[in-house]
């Protein structure tokens, strides 16, 4: 499946709203065009549909953000746009210089904001806090770049979590959480990354919605896709992560299967997709993951038989 190559249209706004902040080399910098449209987004004048990998998390820099170095980030852009992949789904707030060099290469960024929600949050005044204060931390950084596309405001709260509080108490603090974004920065776009244990959740309050789905046959997302879509309506739907292990099924079944599955994507009427993930360089918990290989490169970039046959 090809990933066609997408430029960063101009702004289609007249007059974009501009920012500065006093003391930290931060100039104006014009919102992104992209918005909603229908099922579908749209940057300026042009439909822009999300191609997209995830990115990361990464072991601890020297600065400390699980991020890789700037070098390493710049060749993993060209590289991406190289294969027609025009976004990223990351799992921590970048750094201020990662989001930068994302505005100069025209990389949309699908920015996932951490927070515990792996706990029992809900009966924890500070975990909410912590998840308020991470929500708007987050806004605050990214809505001065034309690069972040979108900020998920949680991502597979655990369907045990769901089932003890009750759906409605779950939905009622997601929707708080986009009501804190959208204090921050009303004109951006909000989500939350949901998978099928939890599907029953109404998130209607958001801009469009994410699915993290991993279904191997391709006649059962089909048929799941075509689930989604008459659960969603009129939103925008997103594949927020789609991938297969190559320790475990080869590199060559990698390549079929993302061929086979973004295409359905295509076919169903999906606003995008991000496969999971950009590099089998990724770490959890402090720890590298050695033992899952779901990167469409290895560890040390170098591509594998998916970037050579279905993603020019």
């Amino acid at each position: 499946m090809s990933f066609a190559h997408l430029q960063r249209p101009e702004s289609p706004r007249g007059s974009p709203r501009v920012e500065k902040e006093e003391g930290n080399g931060v100039w104006p910098i014009p919102r992104p065009g992209t918005r909603i449209d229908g099922k579908f987004f749209t940057q300026g004048r042009h439909r822009l549909r999300l191609q997209g990998v995830t990115y990361g998390p990464f072991a601890a820099g020297s600065d400390g953000q699980p991020f890789p170095d700037r070098e390493r980030v710049q060749e993993d852009f060209v590289r991406m746009q190289d294969i027609g992949i025009n976004s990223i789904r990351t799992y921590h707030v970048p750094p201020e210089w990662l989001l930068c060099l994302a505005d100069e290469q025209g990389i949309n960024i699908f920015l996932d904001v951490p927070w515990p929600k792996h706990l029992c949050f809900l009966d924890s005044a500070t975990a909410c806090r912590q998840a308020r204060e991470a929500v708007s931390q987050a806004v605050l950084r990214g809505r001065r770049h034309p690069c972040v596309l979108a900020y998920s405001v949680g991502n597979e709260i655990p369907s045990g979590i769901v089932r003890w509080y009750g759906a409605r108490r779950v939905e009622r603090f997601l929707a708080e959480l986009h009501d804190v974004a959208k204090q921050a920065d009303p004109e951006g776009l909000t989500t939350y990354a949901s998978y099928p244990s939890t599907e029953y959740l109404d998130l209607s309050f958001l801009d469009f919605v994410t699915f993290n789905v991993y279904l191997h046959d391709r006649e059962t997302f089909r048929r799941y896709l075509f689930r989604l879509q008459n659960l969603i309506g009129d939103k925008p739907l997103v594949l927020g992560e789609i991938g297969m292990d190559t320790l475990r099924n080869g590199e060559v079944e990698q390549a079929d299967f993302l061929a086979g599955h973004l295409r359905e994507t295509v076919l169903m009427g999906l606003a995008g997709a991000f496969v999971f993930s950009w590099t089998d360089d990724w770490h959890t918990g402090g720890h590298p993951i050695q033992d899952w290989a779901f990167g469409i490169t290895h560890a040390d970039r170098s591509p594998k038989a998916v970037s050579y046959t279905h993603l020019r």
